[in-house]
């Protein structure tokens, strides 16, 4: 399985670290979504948006062009109603959380 992790800040590398360690996924791309072709060109199996409410149209559109079906969990807060329009575009396949928090001593 291929994992996409949105966001390179502290919780995208402390979940790319758990799912190195876990080893289910056979790849795992770091995806700076303030970056210009920052998506890859294979399919993901699962993305996990650690970003910007602002990366969310990246998402949507990475989707899009590979053809839909995607899961993605939001752990990102503060949409505006133009993000909220994307996320019921892809309701099929989102998966919400409100919030995601790492136990202390795997943060370090």
């Amino acid at each position: 399985m291929k994992l996409g992790i949105v966001g390179t800040g502290a919780m995208g590398r402390t979940m790319a670290a758990h799912a190195l360690e876990e080893g289910t996924f056979s790849r795992i791309h770091m995806i700076e979504p303030t970056e210009p072709g920052c998506w890859p060109e294979e399919r993901l199996d699962l993305i996990i948006d650690f970003s910007h409410p602002d990366a969310l149209e990246g998402i949507y559109d990475y989707c899009r062009r590979q053809g839909g079906g995607i899961p993605v969990v939001i752990a990102t807060t503060g949409y505006g109603p133009q993000q909220e329009t994307l996320v019921k575009l892809l309701e099929k396949s989102v998966r919400w959380t409100a919030a995601v928090t790492i136990p202390e001593e795997s943060a370090s």
